[in-house]
């Protein structure tokens, strides 16, 4: 739910006769890296202006930033502290280093690195908005609120730390609050798709499905690889009764993501309104699989399962997940209605 943000930087360094090759390479490496996503090239480019020079800071950093997008991560952290030893005062690989120990959820070396970026540079909006992350994944939603209010001080005109409180004052059920927050990032920023999505799905918790759907389609529209806004927009769909339109939205969701299991189930639930039981029982099938063992929705998976069996006069196979339904879940009492009545 949370995103990260790191720094790409693009230092201007002063050219002479040593540091011209260095600096076209580290340039390229730049270009690469930011411009044309070439992670792999924009790694060689700053290695070998490394190579020329070995204290050269921020070309560590920046390799750490391509390292970390090829999924490297521990290559990644090595060059956020290597830029760090060369230069103690770089805020910014503090504020790197940080993000990627959140994803490693290393998340007291996080706060350690977050913390040290804003002794560094009190100003540095980004550092006070990924810490507010950490916090709330702490469940310190006091120190959260602090930090994110702390980042859109000092920037006010930072749509993610805008976005980021509109995540955290969802996870407190604030949900007036995070549309607010959410309005105003697609203010400051109306390509980012997250935005809309987060909104629309505060929107559905209102029961505004019309402004709901409208933020689902937004989302669509700026990201077309969105799985997580079709499944929802086909929920909608299926609340209303839009089955087809719901069908074709947890389609495309799968095909995006093949492992949604949620789109599945959901997919399966539309198609046995439509009386396609087979076709939900098929669907119900996969999401099981995927589905692991520890997760509660599967005993819900299994009943409504055995609902479609039921309605194909598989009694025998519906008696048998209705009773795995409450072996899952032991207080699940649809599930033991269900199976008393099942004929």
């Amino acid at each position: 739910m949370k995103k990260i943000f790191l720094f790409i930087l693009a230092f201007i360094l002063l050219i002479n006769c040593y540091s011209q090759t260095r600096e076209e390479f580290y340039r390229r490496g730049i270009e690469k890296l930011s411009k044309l996503q070439d992670y792999s090239g924009a790694i060689t480019d700053f290695t070998k202006a490394i190579e020329i020079n070995p204290e050269f800071a921020e070309a560590y950093c920046n390799r750490g930033v391509a390292k970390g997008q090829l999924n490297d991560y521990i290559g990644a952290i090595a060059d956020y502290t290597k830029a760090i030893e060369v230069n103690p005062e770089f805020a910014e690989a503090y504020c790197n280093r940080g993000a990627l120990k959140t994803g490693l959820q290393d998340f007291k070396g996080a706060i350690d690195d977050y913390t040290k970026a804003i002794e560094i540079n009190f100003e540095l909006a980004v550092a006070y908005s990924n810490r507010s992350n950490v916090k709330m994944r702490l469940q310190d939603s006091k120190g959260a609120i602090e930090d994110i209010n702390k980042a859109i001080e000092v920037d006010p005109k930072y749509a993610e730390a805008y976005y980021n409180r509109g995540l955290t004052k969802v996870l407190l059920n604030n949900y007036a609050g995070a549309i607010a927050d959410f309005t105003k990032t697609i203010k400051l920023n109306p390509k980012l798709p997250q935005a809309y999505y987060y909104r629309g799905f505060v929107n559905s918790e209102f029961q505004e499905y019309f402004k709901a759907v409208n933020d689902f389609t937004k989302a669509i529209e700026i990201n077309p690889n969105y799985a997580e806004a079709y499944c929802d927009r086909g929920i909608i769909y299926s609340g209303v009764s839009y089955y087809d339109r719901a069908i074709s939205d947890f389609t495309k969701a799968i095909e995006i993501d093949p492992e949604y299991e949620e789109a599945y189930y959901c997919r399966g639930g539309a198609k046995f309104n439509l009386k396609d039981y087979q076709g939900a029982i098929e669907d119900y099938n996969i999401a099981i699989e995927i589905c692991p063992d520890e997760e509660p929705v599967k005993a819900v998976i299994y009943n409504n399962r055995a609902n479609s069996k039921n309605f194909l006069n598989d009694v025998s196979g519906a008696i048998a997940d209705y009773t795995k339904a409450v072996e899952i879940d032991p207080k699940y009492s649809d599930a033991y209605s269900n199976r008393g009545s099942a004929n």
